[in-house]
């Protein structure tokens, strides 16, 4: 690249000046994509470790409220009912497993 800028001729030169622009224009793009990707990756790792604390916190509560709690799927099947609820249904985890919600309440 120096021998494009110690010549004389004034192409040479034009064309050195070109590489000097792409090189830097190169270098802060490879840079600002560093960068985006250390971003990137430290959203990802924040949002797993925050997934992870709302999931303990939401077990602890789960093991130690006095609420009936259950999660059901779609077709209103119980998932993962809370310890206060199979004591309430006089029922373990997996006999309520599976079984829909409503057919436990009868209406009249």
């Amino acid at each position: 690249m120096g021998a494009v800028f110690l010549s004389l001729d004034p192409t040479l030169f034009g064309v050195g000046v070109l590489l000097v622009t792409y090189a830097m224009a190169l270098s802060r793009a490879a840079l600002e994509h560093g960068q985006r990707y250390v971003n990137s990756f430290i959203d990802r790792k924040s949002s797993f470790l925050q997934q992870e604390t709302i999931s303990v916190l939401l077990r602890d509560f789960q093991n130690s409220a006095s609420d009936w709690m259950w999660e059901t799927d779609v077709d209103g099947k119980i998932l993962s009912p809370s310890k206060r609820f199979c004591e309430s249904a006089d029922r373990s985890k997996e006999e309520l497993g599976g079984v829909e919600f409503k057919s436990l309440v009868s209406l009249p």
